[in-house]
């Protein structure tokens, strides 16, 4: 798979163009020639780069989890207490969301199109299979200091806690009343709420 660090200048171009012609007209409806006008280049050197939507769907998915996952996976296997690794990913997490704010949204309109490419692009990394968060838990539900919980429910509550707001942004904002640097600084606010919350809510209190 090729990493970010992989991808030309002329490549990122493209992809961040496909990317924005995706959300704004779906997958069924963007077209390449929208693709390359949205990158100023022509088409015949966008099907150099890539040969199909297909490909360019798979590149802006491989380019958002070769970030993410890297960091996420040093952060559960890092030589540090459960508890930090907690507020590590909320702040890793979070902060890649805020550089890549159409992802959530553009990712939930076109995963159920592509559920087993979405599986074995994500079974590359098991995040959480063989880190060592997982015997952290298993000696913490133990000797009693948390609640049993299995580790795959753990973090699909920290995925779903940091995206649900940037998925809703417009609904949120709209709601709350709120421009957009008063939600910003609302995201900066979750990144302390969100890890004591979910440790509070697996902690059991001393006697």
């Amino acid at each position: 798979m090729t990493t970010q660090n992989e991808y030309t200048e002329t490549e990122v171009k493209i992809l961040r163009a496909a990317r924005k012609v995706f959300l704004d007209k779906g997958y069924s409806g963007a077209r390449m020639q929208e693709i390359a006008d949205q990158a100023n280049i022509n088409k015949a050197l966008l099907h150099y780069y890539f040969r199909s939507k297909e490909q360019l769907f798979q590149g802006i998915f491989a380019e958002a989890l070769n970030t993410m996952f890297p960091m996420l996976i040093d952060i559960l296997n890092a030589d540090i207490s459960f508890y930090e690794k907690i507020y590590k990913v909320f702040n890793v997490h979070i902060d890649f969301l805020k550089e890549n704010r159409d992802m959530p949204l553009f990712l939930m309109q076109e995963a159920k199109n592509r559920k087993q490419f979405l599986f074995d692009t994500i079974e590359r990394y098991n995040p959480i299979e063989n880190s060592s968060i997982i015997a952290q838990i298993q000696e913490l539900i133990q000797t009693g200091e948390i609640r049993e919980i299995d580790p795959r429910q753990l973090l699909m509550n920290i995925i779903s806690l940091s995206i649900f707001p940037f998925a809703a942004e417009p609904v949120l904002e709209t709601i709350m009343h709120i421009d957009q640097q008063e939600f910003d600084d609302m995201l900066e606010q979750r990144k302390k709420i969100l890890p004591e919350f979910v440790i509070n809510a697996i902690k059991i209190p001393e006697s």
